[in-house]
């Protein structure tokens, strides 16, 4: 069960479905998703939720809604020489240092999103060719969401994925696990679950900053 006080972020997520019919497969799988949501943002008190996690920094996030998105690939800056045989890539490399994919990050929210939303924005795509997952945010909140592929959040550490990508939502960065020490949800191979005691902090400064905008 979620702790008293915990900070409430509602969500809401957007089901990317390209028009085009050679996708019909990989929207189908995109569609899929919906059924996992209400595991994955079960309450606290649940094995396998993103709750479970973020419990403990004080945060829980519910589903505000799920809205199914129609986009065409040029409304992503692919072409047709982009599309790879095994389905639609992401451009860009998700880092957050690089001024072209925060612009990428921006034109997604500003075309898709729901605009002046207070909380956390999620977009599930066919497929994004950087492991999975992506999520950016500042402090300006031009730049703040998560988006995870399909393929990956019907995986059994699906929750794990999704739960690291809200920590990079939160400004936490990767982070080493030590050999034989504790899984840490911010190391790369998402294994883990644990955030450190400086990453709890630092993520409910960012929480409280994002709802109080």
């Amino acid at each position: 069960m979620s702790s008293a006080g915990a900070l409430t972020i509602p969500t809401i997520v957007h089901l990317m479905m390209v028009d085009d019919p050679r996708f019909s497969e990989e929207n189908g799988k995109v569609k899929e998703t919906e059924e996992l949501l209400p595991k994955l943002l079960a309450p606290a008190d649940h094995e396998g939720s993103v709750n479970a996690i973020w419990n403990v920094a004080g945060l829980q996030f519910t589903r505000n809604r799920v809205e199914s998105v129609q986009y065409t690939l040029q409304d992503i800056g692919l072409t047709e020489r982009d599309v790879r045989k095994e389905g639609l890539e992401i451009p860009g490399t998700c880092d957050p240092t690089r001024e072209r994919d925060r612009q990428i990050f921006r034109a997604i929210q500003q075309k898709f999103g729901t605009k002046t939303f207070l909380g956390l924005q999620v977009f599930i795509w066919p497929l994004i060719d950087v492991g999975g997952g992506c999520a950016m945010s500042d402090p300006g909140g031009t730049v703040g969401a998560v988006w995870l592929e399909a393929p990956s959040l019907r995986d059994p550490t699906g929750f794990r994925l999704m739960a690291h990508e809200i920590g990079h939502f939160l400004t936490l960065q990767h982070i080493d696990s030590p050999p034989h020490g504790p899984k840490l949800l911010m190391s790369r191979d998402f294994r883990g679950t644990l955030l450190t005691p400086d990453e709890i902090t630092q993520a409910k400064a960012h929480a409280h900053a994002v709802m109080n905008q």
